[in-house]
């Protein structure tokens, strides 16, 4: 059985308001190009201190370590980030009519640790059901991030406890092997931002397509 959504409602029969003209576009594209690259950087540098870790010697391990926290900070600022784009979601969907519509709590969740996250994403993909669009994509990339929160949850334990070590060959060895688990983090950066992007983007077009 199909559902009918009457013209100029949403998918729970709320009244829309009519033909909004986009503004702010620059800034919307701002926030929207700075979630997305704050995505490959921190999966760049995911990378470059899984490399570093297994140089060993011939980069150094405070070097390594030091790689590693920048792509620790890279995460906490993609999440900033990403909470700023999510505030703007929400404020373009309160502008169409959605009710029930809190762009700052949507936006603060980002910043719960584990829980907050995918709290936020399933506040976007409702946002996306009143427009009748799908949330399927914000599904894969919600489940993504809780693999990769398990994995860099894990992996940074133990990389933290190998660095944090006493200087000796059987500690050297250790942080050599942690650069697999830092490739791995790597990777699950990587697979989590494809997944993320299309969601951001699916989102972003969807809500900013009935604004205009």
């Amino acid at each position: 059985m199909s559902i009918v959504i009457p013209a100029g409602h949403s998918r729970t029969g709320v009244p829309l308001a009519g033909a909004v003209v986009a503004s702010g576009d620059v800034a919307r594209r701002a926030r929207l190009g700075g979630v997305l690259a704050s995505y490959l950087v921190a999966t760049a540098l995911t990378a470059v201190a899984a490399w570093a870790a297994g140089a060993g010697e011939s980069v150094g391990w405070r070097r390594a370590e030091l790689l590693w926290q920048l792509s620790c900070v890279s995460v906490v600022v993609a999440c900033v980030l990403t909470a700023v784009w999510t505030r703007g979601v929400a404020r373009g969907a309160r502008a169409c009519g959605i009710p029930n519509v809190r762009p700052g709590r949507m936006a603060l969740a980002w910043l719960v640790p584990i829980i907050g996250p995918p709290a936020a994403i399933r506040q976007i993909g409702r946002l996306l059901r009143e427009l009748d669009y799908s949330e399927r994509r914000l599904g894969f990339w919600m489940f993504a991030l809780y693999a990769h929160t398990a994995v860099l949850l894990a992996g940074s334990v133990v990389v933290l406890i190998a660095f944090r070590g006493p200087e000796s060959a059987v500690v050297r060895d250790a942080v050599e092997q942690q650069s697999g688990l830092l490739w791995l983090q790597a990777a699950m950066s990587a697979v989590l931002t494809v997944l993320a992007a299309r969601a951001v983007l699916h989102a972003d077009r969807a809500l900013n397509a009935r604004r205009r």
